[in-house]
């Protein structure tokens, strides 16, 4: 069992993250800083092409997996939400004041 922490920065004006990559991870623990206000999605994807990142769905397959992070900070654990997938990208439902640096840790 390992732990990797990488980061993923949304910047000033923007939605989405730049990409992070966690392959084989088996469950993900997300810290979002302080943001401007919204929900909190993630993307996944199985490569590193910009126009394949899709949201990915919560675990009961009932609708895109959501935290509810703002404004204020959250620190979130999700097991199996990127699956497969080995990159994923953090996209906010609100445009950023400024950048924000979320940290990720990956459980293996």
């Amino acid at each position: 069992m390992g732990i990797q922490t990488v980061h993923a920065v949304i910047a000033s004006g923007d939605t989405v993250s730049e990409a992070f990559a966690v392959r084989g991870a088996d469950v993900l623990g997300i810290w979002a800083p302080t943001v401007t206000s919204g929900d909190m999605f993630v993307q996944g994807n199985f490569g590193t092409v910009a126009g394949n990142y899709v949201r990915l769905l919560n675990a009961l397959g009932s609708g895109d997996f959501t935290a509810a992070v703002g404004p204020g900070s959250r620190a979130i654990t999700v097991a199996g939400v990127l699956g497969p997938f080995p990159h994923g990208r953090i996209e906010m439902s609100e445009a950023q004041t400024d950048t924000r640096t979320f940290a990720i840790t990956a459980k293996f």
